[in-house]
């Protein structure tokens, strides 16, 4: 945990004490309460959440019997949920399956205290914890500050010209 810390950006430290003086964390162990932050995250934006929210309980089912996912809450004094995080495991590795927040109530930043509680709880179990990356650039830059390296994905480029395509290998740049 100590080393995990040191990787913390400013940023995420000053966010976590705020958060610590008024929320708490707890382990959910039903997907709905989950399931409505992610409908408000969405809903504030006057957007749908990109999945089928019908799909989430039924996947949510087969992870927790076997094991295999943890929900974290940051909530009030009154128990009101004003955060969490859905994290997979497999054998090696937690997996930042999916954030929300209700951002009628975000003034305490519950999603980074229950992020960092899922990344602590994540190092007893497993090595690596994957945030799943992001190409938005707020949220790429919001991962980082929790001390994550950037890991590229596998690019597909064809190219017509062989000796275009073999710079661009050289040169680590597209060519189109």
């Amino acid at each position: 945990p100590e080393s995990l810390e040191e990787n913390l950006k400013g940023s995420v430290r000053t966010d976590l004490k705020k958060a610590a003086n008024h929320l708490h964390i707890i382990e959910e162990d039903h997907i709905d309460p989950f399931l409505n932050l992610i409908q408000k995250s969405y809903q504030i934006k006057g957007q749908t959440p990109p999945y089928r929210m019908d799909i989430f309980p039924k996947l949510d089912e087969k992870l927790k019997e076997r094991k295999q996912r943890k929900i974290f809450l940051a909530v009030d004094a009154h128990n009101k949920a004003h955060a969490g995080v859905y994290i997979i495991f497999d054998q090696d590795r937690a997996y930042y399956f999916s954030g929300a927040r209700d951002a009628s109530l975000d003034q305490y930043n519950g999603l980074t205290l229950a992020l960092w509680h899922g990344i602590q709880y994540s190092a007893s179990r497993v090595n690596i914890f994957d945030f799943e990356g992001s190409i938005l650039p707020d949220i790429e830059f919001y991962f980082r500050a929790f001390g994550g390296e950037l890991t590229s994905h596998i690019k597909l480029v064809k190219t017509r010209n062989k000796w275009l395509h073999l710079l661009s290998l050289f040169l680590n740049k597209e060519y189109h």
